[in-house]
């Protein structure tokens, strides 16, 4: 998802290589670039977040729907009751999954 928005933001990928092993070191080894001051110091934070190289330090999906100005522009298309239908399950509330029945036995 990182790569996607900074390519919607930026216009280009964040890295660059004529060949697949020189981009998988590019990817591995630097940094994006720096994306344009025309966007808002969060979602320029966002994207560099979800390019971090460590997934375990990457934002989780409702962390992102969680933060203030992700949530302001989808509360402003979505009514209350679509809301709610949306955005009422487990994966975005953090909450565990239930959990699961007894395994099937053997007959």
């Amino acid at each position: 998802i990182g790569v996607i928005l900074y390519e919607l933001l930026a216009l280009q990928t964040p890295f660059i290589a004529r060949v697949m092993p020189a981009l998988v070191m590019r990817i591995c080894g630097s940094e994006a670039p720096p994306l344009p001051y025309a966007f808002s110091l969060p979602t320029r934070e966002l994207a560099f977040e979800l390019l971090i190289k460590d997934p375990a330090r990457r934002p989780r999906v409702h962390e992102v729907l969680e933060r203030n100005f992700i949530k302001s522009r989808i509360e402003s298309f979505l009514d209350a009751k679509l809301m709610q239908e949306e955005f009422s399950h487990t994966l975005f509330h953090n909450s565990p999954s239930p959990a699961p029945g007894p395994a099937a036995q053997p007959p």
